[in-house]
């Protein structure tokens, strides 16, 4: 079964620092912008990034030149901390985000016990992940009171030694095209909306299927319940009965 997030403690997330060089007027070597203000890397524009604002990707970015918690982890992320609600854009436009080698994801986002409700949309691009455990989207709100939600639109989404999508107590609305070894997404306590695109596992080992959705029962036990995946209109039935040999 996939590695379960279920008892990670807020420390893990407490007090994340995000790295980067400084922001000032927009410039050549820019990575990205909010409005007419310019960064060095993507997790400094997060970290600037203001509700109902929109990050403009100018340039491909790499876990290779992308850190946060002082260094520590390898990639892009944004921690949700404040009580207030939050909402922003990633437009992508047409560029990259990718991860490799010992990165922890290519993109994390993730909303601590207390915060408030996080949306974030990504749009417009391709995100991918290579490398053993290396996701290439992975979202966590440790409070369930104020699920984080995430939306894609327009994206390509892509990881070849694990699932493209890792969700954890938050809700994915998707317009994308997605393929991962053990899943294309999957999600423990989460609500995922397939809106359109394509979906694909290309491992030959996976217990979950192209979308794995689980719940927790109690605290130590959790089962598969595909009743939180739906289409835009009804229901839907994601994977047949004969998934395995199909």
């Amino acid at each position: 079964m996939k590695r379960i997030f279920r008892q990670i403690g807020a420390a893990v997330l407490t007090g994340a620092m995000l790295c980067g060089m400084s922001a000032g007027a927009f410039a050549a070597g820019d990575v990205a912008k909010i409005n007419s203000t310019g960064y060095r890397t993507l997790n400094k524009a997060l970290e600037a990034v203001k509700n109902g604002q929109t990050i403009v990707l100018l340039q491909n970015v790499s876990s290779s030149t992308e850190s946060y918690w002082g260094g520590e982890g390898k990639g892009v992320a944004y921690i949700h901390e404040s009580a207030s609600a939050k909402s922003f854009t990633i437009d992508l436009n047409g560029k990259k985000i990718t991860a490799s080698g010992n990165a922890d994801d290519a993109l994390l986002i993730a909303a601590d016990e207390g915060a408030g409700n996080l949306s974030v949309t990504l749009k417009n691009g391709t995100i991918s992940a290579s490398g053993t455990e290396v996701d290439s989207i992975c979202v966590m709100d440790l409070d369930s009171s104020t699920p984080t939600t995430v939306t894609l639109r327009n994206m390509t989404v892509s990881a070849d030694g694990d699932s493209a999508v890792y969700c954890l107590g938050a809700n994915l609305d998707v317009q994308a095209n997605i393929t991962g070894v053990d899943d294309a997404i999957y999600a423990e306590d989460s609500a995922i909306n397939l809106l359109a695109g394509s979906f694909n596992a290309t491992g030959t080992d996976s217990d979950d299927g192209v979308i794995a959705s689980y719940q927790w029962i109690d605290d130590d036990n959790i089962e598969l319940d595909m009743s939180r995946v739906t289409t835009a209109g009804e229901p839907a039935v994601v994977r047949p009965a004969d998934w395995k040999t199909t």
